[in-house]
């Protein structure tokens, strides 16, 4: 699956509240941990054949799994 406009969106959404909320030096290690994270949603969800619908909710709640740090 590639990525959707939905996702696209997110991931900038998400970059700029992890941007906003963390130590500047921070921001850039939970960044590339969140994208490892959503990479390992993908991996994860074509090994068990999730539907594109899916694939796709999977991926936001990875997108957004640590945007709730303070």
């Amino acid at each position: 699956m590639e990525n959707t406009t939905l996702l696209v969106k997110v991931e900038e959404y998400t970059s700029e509240i992890l941007k906003d909320q963390l130590p500047p030096e921070l921001a850039p290690y939970y960044f590339e941990y969140t994208k490892k994270v959503v990479e390992l949603t993908k991996s994860i969800g074509s090994h068990e054949q999730l539907s594109d619908e899916d694939m796709e909710m999977v991926q936001i709640a990875a997108w957004f799994h640590d945007t709730g740090l303070r």
